[in-house]
């Protein structure tokens, strides 16, 4: 995997990435506003140590699986389902509080086929353009 980010749409700040791939040799990654959290938020209406991003120990390390998990009691919205734990597939948008948490990777690799050997591309001219 070339990269594993979050990307964070918080209330009155401009989206930013996080990368998660430093971080992936722990099995655990806190999630809040403290400063000893490892994913650190700025929405005010989320508590000071919010969640954890768990590291599925039997997935592959190209392919880790991950699941988010509130630590109060509240819960977040995963798409349209409200949750308190859940497997947070990518390209998914998980909402806590006023923030939207959207995990992400840049493999191409993997998404796309290789274009064939020896074929050429599909070109198609018409009278209209």
């Amino acid at each position: 995997m070339k990269s594993l980010n979050v990307l964070i749409q918080e209330p009155f700040a401009s989206a930013r990435t996080f990368d998660l791939l430093p971080l992936l040799d722990k099995s655990r990654i806190s999630v809040g506003r403290a400063p000893h959290c490892d994913l650190i938020l700025k929405d005010p209406t989320l508590p000071p140590v919010l969640g954890e991003i768990l590291i599925d120990p039997s997935s592959p390390a190209a392919e880790p699986i991950l699941w988010f998990k509130r630590l109060d009691s509240g819960i977040f919205r995963l798409g349209d389902l409200l949750c308190r734990e859940s497997h947070w597939p990518f390209f998914s948008r998980l909402q806590v509080g006023e923030t939207q948490l959207t995990l992400t990777h840049n493999d191409l690799a993997q998404t796309l086929p290789r274009f064939p050997a020896g074929a050429r591309a599909w070109h198609t001219t018409s009278s209209a353009g």
